[in-house]
């Protein structure tokens, strides 16, 4: 038997189609196996990568509204409780100077494929940052419903008398002082403030949250409507007043316009909240009339569209009424805090003016969601330290004087927006 030659059977062995075929795959099989090996690697390192942004993004979310001193320990302890035996180091957190908590993260993760061409770790960086936005302390809120940005809510013309104590303006879009700075501690505004005091522009829009209030409210009298006038301590009788109790408050529905006459307290004494519902009609403030609405709420809705859901005063030739109100404060009360209250479903015949005759005298919230409001007479607190205007849009060219405290706010039961951490970019 002839023996083959070492050379000739590697010449046979590339001559044989299957035996090349076997050596292309075998090649093949290395950079495949490399590539298969970095995915590998670099999934593992995507995957940490991850799960850290995450960390850190609750870490300082969960500690930016705490206490300045308490803020970094806390982020710290809360990062590490989130990683537990994850790789990296421990991230350092930073206090920046527009008031926002700074996290940085970073890990060398060891890889397992690509330290076979040398590349021992993959390294990682995140970080994130978390403010507070500006809470709404203002006493007065221009929602600006179907403006543009750049349209003005408030408009404070020539020099009216204004005194915020403890709180701001604020607008939706934008606001404009001419010749009246407005004597705020603050002018904010989503658009423009211009010439105001304290001016900020390009804020953050204020949520509606009293809206919602309007549940609340109870209709007893369909489209029935009546021209009632109304004696100061003498209420009238069915059917042009329904009276109901519903826990510890009575509500009074009133059927259509009021005219409010003479001098003292509409209801009469009262012992305990009471809710004034007046539906499909207005309340119209009679020549030299001074009525008082103690602790109760006076709410304007109904279910006729031709109803005018307003408050007017009289006008002109030195004629002149006020209207008082402090709202009920008992806890089980939903009307809590609030003084007068358009039904935010109402967006007609909501507008209103005030000469200068007009005096209102108001703790508590006055919300006109939906109405223009010139105001050419006097709006001020009446004894408390809580007083609120929510308005779709403000002229004023009289005198306006609201205070507001935190703990004035408080102790009626008022509540305010209060805005939430978020991430920034």
């Amino acid at each position: 038997m002839n023996q083959l030659r070492p050379a000739s059977l590697l010449r046979r062995f590339m001559r044989n189609d299957h035996a090349a075929i076997i050596v292309v795959f075998g090649l093949a099989l290395i950079p495949v196996g490399v590539a298969t090996g970095v995915a590998i690697d670099f999934g593992r390192a995507l995957r940490l990568q991850t799960h850290m942004r995450a960390a850190l993004d609750l870490s300082v979310l969960s500690a930016v509204h705490r206490p300045q001193a308490s803020r970094i320990a806390f982020a710290a302890a809360a990062y590490s409780a989130q990683m537990q035996d994850s790789a990296g180091a421990a991230p350092t957190f930073s206090h920046e100077a527009d008031g926002s908590l700074k996290g940085v993260a970073t890990a060398a993760m060891p890889t397992h494929i690509l330290r076979l061409i040398n590349r021992n770790t993959i390294d990682i960086s995140v970080s994130a940052r978390a403010s507070i936005p500006a809470n709404d302390d203002s006493c007065i809120l221009a929602l600006g419903q179907g403006k543009s940005v750049t349209d003005n809510a408030i408009t404070l013309n020539g020099a009216p008398k204004l005194d915020l104590t403890g709180c701001t303006l604020r607008s939706n879009v934008s606001m404009k002082c001419n010749g009246h700075n407005g004597n705020a501690e603050g002018a904010i505004a989503a658009g423009n403030s211009t010439n105001c005091s304290n001016p900020q522009s390009n804020a953050a829009v204020v949520p509606d949250i009293h809206a919602a209030l309007a549940s609340n409210i109870r209709k007893e009298c369909g489209l029935t409507s009546y021209n009632i006038s109304w004696t100061a301590g003498t209420p009238p009788s069915s059917p042009q007043m329904i009276t109901q109790v519903h826990g510890d408050v009575t509500y009074y529905h009133v059927c259509g316009n009021v005219t409010a006459k003479s001098v003292g307290t509409l209801i009469g004494s009262t012992t305990a909240d009471s809710v004034l519902i007046i539906e499909n009609g207005s309340l119209t403030l009679d020549r030299n009339a001074s009525i008082t609405l103690e602790r109760t709420t006076l709410v304007f809705s109904g279910t006729a569209s031709s109803a005018s859901h307003q408050i007017n005063f009289p006008q002109g030739k030195g004629h002149a009424a006020s209207l008082t109100v402090t709202p009920g404060t008992a806890s089980g009360n939903p009307w809590q805090g609030v003084a007068i209250y358009q039904d935010p479903a109402i967006t007609t015949n909501v507008n209103m003016s005030w000469g200068p005759g007009a005096t209102l005298n108001a703790d508590g919230l006055l919300y006109f969601p939906n109405a223009s409001l010139t105001l050419s007479g006097v709006a001020q607190s009446q004894s408390g330290d809580c007083s609120k205007l929510v308005v779709n849009e403000l002229t004023s060219n009289g005198a306006v004087g609201l205070r507001q405290t935190d703990a004035g706010c408080s102790s009626i039961g008022l509540k305010q927006h209060k805005s939430a951490p978020r991430l920034m970019n």
